[in-house]
């Protein structure tokens, strides 16, 4: 397992993606990607789930502006149209 906290796999760089797959069951969990020239990478997880949400702004290659999201819970029940 990478120790990486952040990281770049360059092999992938100009794959044009076909098809992208999450298996999420109880004892694996995966990402695969397929790519159009019948290749694919697949990333597996072992997961310890924390949420935290960052809206930034994306100009010359960097992030600026970075902005945390605060989540609210949802408390009031929602109304339906009927169907």
């Amino acid at each position: 397992m990478s120790s990486l906290r952040c990281c770049e796999y360059r092999e992938l760089e100009g794959k044009t993606i076909r098809r992208v797959r999450w298996s999420n069951d109880l004892d694996w969990h995966d990402l695969r990607i397929d790519f159009t020239d019948e290749t694919h990478v697949s990333f597996k997880f072992s997961l310890d789930l924390h949420e935290e949400g960052e809206l930034s702004d994306f100009k010359d290659g960097n992030l600026t502006n970075p902005c945390q999201l605060v989540p609210l819970s949802v408390r009031a029940q929602i109304e339906t149209d009927g169907r």
